[in-house]
């Protein structure tokens, strides 16, 4: 039997999705209850990657060493991102509103909400085989239904996580203060979609995008209304 993908630690976000990937599908379904927790394992660290991925992106820097207290857990990451950007509903509609103009630009490209909620609730469903609870309960008269029932819940968070790591981490950083006005109100629900989008067409907008040091246009330019 040979799952192993590396025997050394790596940084990038995907890494420990492709880990556990490996150990679920040597798992036969999780008869191997071992390697179903060694899944586990490897998505729980994704999903704390992702908060990761998101509060560097809010934060517009990287977060180095000295960070260890807020990066040590899921929990603190999470209520750190909340902190910066306003609570589930404030993270969506920020998003909400930069794919408007997105859409306007005519560009493929989205900005994907995170949500954290969803992926605490899969970081502590993971953490359960995290324990010795979980040598416990495999060992013991009813194990076919908790690994039935483990196996299926390990599956679907994987492909919860696989989904956000494939479409990209992204977060919307506004430096124009009238931009940045019209999001405050998006948020507050006093604009809305259309408000957006007469923006783009007052103000004219554009998109470029920078790749190996050459900037090149993207999308679909609008112009700046007449008059």
């Amino acid at each position: 039997m040979d799952v192993i993908r590396s025997l050394t630690r790596r940084s990038q976000i995907g890494y420990h999705v492709a880990e556990a990937e490996a150990w679920l599908d040597a798992s036969e379904n999780g008869a191997r209850t071992t390697l179903l927790a060694y899944a586990a394992f490897e998505l729980r660290l994704e999903i704390e990657r992702i908060a990761l991925e998101l509060l560097a992106r809010i934060r517009g820097d990287q977060l180095l060493a000295e960070h260890y207290a807020t990066i040590r857990s899921f929990d603190r990451m999470e209520r750190r991102i909340y902190d910066l950007e306003g609570h589930q509903l404030e993270l969506d509609l920020k998003v909400a509103f930069l794919n408007v103009l997105l859409e306007q630009l005519k560009l493929e490209t989205r900005i994907q909400p995170i949500n954290l909620g969803r992926l605490r609730r899969s970081w502590h469903e993971c953490s359960e085989l995290c324990h010795v609870s979980w040598s416990l309960l495999v060992d013991s008269p009813n194990q076919g239904s908790v690994i039935a029932d483990k196996y299926l819940a390990m599956s679907e968070i994987r492909q919860f996580v696989r989904t956000i790591v494939d479409n990209g981490i992204g977060w919307p950083r506004i430096a124009d203060p009238t931009f940045a006005d019209l999001q405050a109100r998006y948020v507050a629900r006093t604009a809305n979609d259309d408000d957006v989008r007469a923006w783009a067409r007052e103000r004219g907008i554009y998109a470029t995008e920078t790749k190996s040091g050459v900037t090149e246009f993207v999308g679909v330019p609008v112009p700046r209304a007449a008059g």
